[in-house]
């Protein structure tokens, strides 16, 4: 099993309750194996060249990369631990 997390630049819900976010691009993923790792920069570096992100954005992206990352590796993403709690339900 894999967690992925978007990095996102925000996120909410419409005026129907449909969920929504503005992809930033890079996801981290913890892997079955308990490794780590960041996809899609290829994407990020495309979206940078073509305008679709400024500086800021991409720099922005990869700090927050870096943060899940991080807090994925020491077992303290908050998220991570609750998904694991409820999967600990069904297995």
């Amino acid at each position: 099993m894999q967690w992925y997390a978007d990095v996102c630049l925000e996120h909410g819900v419409d005026e129907a309750g449909v969920p929504w976010y503005a992809d930033l691009y890079l996801d981290v993923i913890s892997l079955p194996g308990g490794g780590f790792i960041v996809i899609d920069a290829d994407e990020l570096e495309a979206a940078l060249k073509a305008g679709e992100v400024s500086h800021e954005l991409y720099d922005l992206a990869w700090r927050e990369a870096k943060t899940l990352l991080e807090q994925m590796q020491c077992g303290e993403l908050e998220l991570l631990k609750v998904s694991l709690r409820h999967l600990s339900r069904f297995i």
